[in-house]
């Protein structure tokens, strides 16, 4: 399921065929050109995202597509179990947002937040 905005761009669930343009992405924003294995961090990001133990389906990353199919923005949702007095609290911890060229889409990154923050999550935490 995706949500389709006026401007056509669609913020959607982060699939593993996603990988390897989020692992690009990641590389290019967060480590600058430094150089980094790419298959060493596609996977990296495979087990993260989609192989953690506690990994809920309701309560996963997304990424931002613009009109032509294209993936621009990233933002990772890793679960927490919590508990408070007693109850159990399904907690997402929203990390790594990254938007592809900011300048050209500048509410990428406000539409990707705020997709995690209407999840299904009892409680919303940011790095």
């Amino acid at each position: 399921m995706g949500i389709t905005l006026e401007d056509n761009v669609r913020i959607r669930e982060f699939r593993p065929d996603d990988l390897a343009v989020v692992a690009a992405l990641f590389r290019r924003v967060f480590r600058d050109g430094e150089k980094c294995n790419l298959a060493t961090l596609q996977s990296y990001l495979g087990d993260l995202f989609f192989e953690h133990p506690w990994r809920d389906p309701e309560l996963t990353s997304r990424v931002s597509v613009t009109a032509d199919g294209r993936v621009n923005g990233f933002i990772g949702v890793l679960q927490l179990r919590m508990n408070y007095r007693g109850m159990q609290v399904r907690a997402a911890l929203a990390s790594s947002l990254m938007v592809d060229n900011p300048q050209q889409d500048p509410m990428a990154g406000a539409r990707l937040l705020r997709s995690v923050l209407t999840g299904a999550q009892d409680l919303s935490l940011g790095e």
